[in-house]
């Protein structure tokens, strides 16, 4: 569940109460006298539930080849975040189209790929990286001080 060290705070949080709440109830029966409740079966189907929305809310926000924050959730972050937002860095990878003409898609998906990597490595924390194109890409820096930032774009430079 945990894929990404950087993962949101909101998916750590929604998926620490369903780990904790399922070991609860795994737990708790051991020492329950009365066995006829049914709050088991109940927080179980809960928590199935609350999983299957963030496995939709996850594949809805996330581009499914490079597992990056998508167009729409860059939209929704710089409203959501607009007071926050110290910096936007901006990039576009040049040669693509050459890539998928002369070696095929499965090169330039494996090119946007290696770069989304590259992307991720390079991002600390209050650094949010989307892909909002098909080779255009752009971290917001929330609350970031000008030296990250400067940092930020020279271990992309590096990478």
């Amino acid at each position: 569940m945990f894929r990404h060290s950087k993962a949101h705070k909101e998916d750590f949080i929604l998926l620490l109460y369903i780990s904790l709440t399922s070991i609860l109830c795994l737990v708790f029966p051991l020492f329950e006298v009365d066995t006829t409740s049914h709050w088991f079966n109940m927080t179980i189907a809960v928590n199935v539930m609350l999983y299957y929305v963030f496995l939709l809310q996850k594949f809805t926000k996330h581009d499914p080849l490079t597992n990056l924050l998508n167009r729409q959730s860059y939209y929704s972050d710089a409203e959501r975040y607009s007071n926050y937002i110290t910096a936007v860095v901006a990039m576009d990878m040049n040669g693509l189209k050459e890539i998928n003409d002369n070696e095929g898609h499965k090169a330039g998906d494996t090119a946007l790929q290696t770069l989304a990597d590259c992307f991720w490595k390079a991002a600390n924390h209050g650094q949010r990286i989307y892909r909002i194109g098909g080779d255009e890409f752009t971290i917001l820096c929330i609350g970031i001080l000008e030296k990250d930032v400067l940092s930020l774009i020279e271990r992309i430079r590096q990478g």
